[in-house]
Parts: C-alpha cells; structure tokens; sequence
C-alpha cells in the first residue's frame, strides 16, 4: 500500500469507529488520570511534610559558647553550600513595652543574619524583630512602631514561636541587630535540605583561639521534636509510586494489546485478501499512536494543572513526573500494538471465527 492510501485506511478506521479511538482513549486517560494523582498525592505530602519540618525550625542546628562565637564568622557560614541562612545571638539588657513595663521582653542581640531564620517573610530594613505573642498583646504589625520603656523602635519583622517542641524562652522575645564585632553565644544555622554533617561545620563560628577541650562547646538542634533530619530525597526516591511510569508503560501495551485481540478477525482478513504485515502494522500503530497521543495529552494537562498548585520550586518537578507518565503511556500503546499485531496470523482466521463467541 502507498503511503497516502496507508494515511487514508487510519483516517476511515478513526472516523467510522473501527479503531474505537474515543473509548480507548477514554480507558488510557482514566489510567494515566490515576496514576498522576497517586503520585503527585504522595509528592504533596512528601512537601508539605518538609514544609513542616523547616517551618518549625527543625533545619536548624546551633552552637552554644557563651562569649565565644565570632559575629562575622557565623554570618559568613551561609556561604557553604546547603547553609541557607546563618547569624549569631547573645542575651541582651532586658526592658518591656510602655503599655506592659512589668512584663519585660527576653532580649536577644542578634547579627545580621539571625532575625531571618525566624522569620517566614521579608523584614523591614531597619528595626526590631518580635514574638507574635508580643504583637498581638499590643496590635502590632511589621511596619509599625513599638513603645517601650527605652524609647520608640521601628518593628522590622513578627516570627512565630508555638509551642511545636522548638526551644523555648522566645515566646515573648525581642531581636535587636547590633553590630558583631562583639562576642556572641550562640550561633544557629538553617540547612536546607537538611544534612546533619553541616553540624561539623558550627565551630568554624568559634573566636580564634578558643579552648573547646576545658568548655567544649554545646551542638544542638533548635525543634528536635521532628527527628534529626528530613531525609525528603531517599524517601521521594523510595516512593511506592515511583514505579508509575512502568506501571503506566504495561497498561498502556495491556490496553493496546487487548485492543487488537478484539479486531483480529479484521486483520487476519486483510491478511488474507494480500495486505503485507508492515502495511497492517503501520495502519494500526499510527490508530494507536493517535488515541495514545491524545490520552496522553490529556494526562499531561492534569499534571500542569496539579502543578500549578505546588509551589514555584516544586513545580518543574511535578511537570517532569507527569511528563514520565505520559510519554510510558504512549510508549506501551504502540509496543502492545506492535507486539500484539506480530501475533496475528493469517492461517488462524477460521480459528479466530470459532473463538469469537
């Protein structure tokens, strides 16, 4: 057969029905349909999970020296690859809010770099940072300006601090960045993804010269409550729904081959009247690619779609693993049809008469 005659057998087969496009497709997308939800279900929780742990400030480790700890040097660790955020804190001189002078803050001196670490939004350039508590205590918001019994401050940001299982004392605190060249006691660092090596690394934060054997200093964790880490790549890798896209390849051949099992009587009798097995194959494997691309297709849109809900990071891989899906799809469809046609023979059309039933 010539190849526009080829193209026309597709065009009539699709058109009249023959090829059952509109319900095969219909199968295949429910599949495919399934498998995506299955998969993005478990991605979601697996992010939210991490949402969660970061949120409570499970990713930060700390280090305990009193007097000790290098301002300069602890900022600087954010440079190290997986450090996210890094600052330094000391006690500072206690004082309270000029509507409550006898309920004072727990001050802390911060550098640079601390206040961003409790902090789940942007901060104001210049001013303090409080507890939520205080602000809504006193109907404060990130922007205004907080009366105190030392003077009016700008309020450069509000953390959260619940009762989660982080460490306590900063319920009713207030964060005042000063300059570090002054020695700090602490100095904390976000690790995302988490890597509990980096806590190693906390030292290098230490002023040059300081004993660690007669007061070795104190590594710590500020929310252990959630575990050590969040081992969120092993366990999206050892995912049960990571094997969808080959659960997806061997429903896409299953459904392809079942549906040339159905039209057998019909291609054993083009055999027959002298079509050649590569006409034959080529015919009913672009009717498959047709109705696997379009299911496909389709497939492929919930997962943009379900994309869109995940955050702007999370996005890309969502649209890959959609994209997984679709393409084993497509490509167990026209296997099945290939492998299922070879099967076909021409001396058992009789046969294939008497099994109809």
């Amino acid at each position: 057969m010539r190849f526009h005659a080829i193209l026309r057998e597709v065009w009539r087969d699709l058109l009249t029905g023959t090829a059952r496009a509109a319900f095969l497709t219909s199968v295949l997308s429910l599949v495919g349909l399934s498998l995506i939800i299955a998969d993005v279900s478990v991605v979601r929780a697996l992010v939210d999970e991490g949402e969660g742990f970061r949120d409570a400030r499970g990713s930060v480790l700390t280090i305990a020296a009193e007097g000790r700890i290098d301002g300069r040097a602890c900022d600087s660790l954010v440079e190290i690859d997986g450090v996210a955020r890094a600052g330094a804190l000391r006690e500072g001189d206690s004082f309270a809010a000029a509507a409550l002078p006898g309920t004072p803050f727990d001050v802390y001196e911060v550098s640079g770099g601390l206040g961003a670490i409790l902090l789940s939004s942007p901060a104001e350039p210049s001013g303090v940072v409080i507890a939520r508590d205080i602000a809504d205590a006193l109907g404060l918001v990130q922007g205004g300006r907080l009366a105190t019994t030392v003077g009016e401050a700008p309020i450069a940001g509000i953390f959260e601090s619940p009762p989660d299982g982080r460490r306590s004392g900063f319920g009713w605190a207030l964060l005042e960045t000063v300059d570090s060249a002054k020695p700090f006691d602490e100095c904390w660092i976000d690790v995302w993804p988490t890597d509990a090596r980096l806590a190693a690394l906390l030292p290098l934060a230490m002023v040059p010269g300081s004993d660690l054997a007669d007061e070795p200093p104190q590594l710590s964790q500020l929310n252990g409550s959630l575990g050590r880490e969040f081992a969120g790549a092993a366990r999206f890798e050892s995912r049960l729904t990571a094997a969808a896209p080959v659960v997806a390849l061997v429903a896409g051949a299953v459904v392809a081959s079942l549906a040339v099992r159905r039209r057998r009587i019909e291609l054993a009798s083009h055999l027959h009247a002298g079509v050649t097995r590569r006409d034959m194959a080529l015919v009913i494997g672009m009717e498959a690619a047709v109705w696997g691309a379009t299911a496909a297709v389709l497939t492929g849109s919930a997962g943009v779609i379900a994309a869109g809900a995940m955050s702007a990071d999370d996005r890309g891989a969502i649209v890959v693993l959609t994209a997984r899906i679709a393409v084993a799809l497509v490509g167990g469809v026209i296997g099945g049809t290939l492998a299922a046609s070879a099967t076909i023979r021409e001396r058992h059309l009789f046969a294939y008469f008497k099994d109809r039933a």
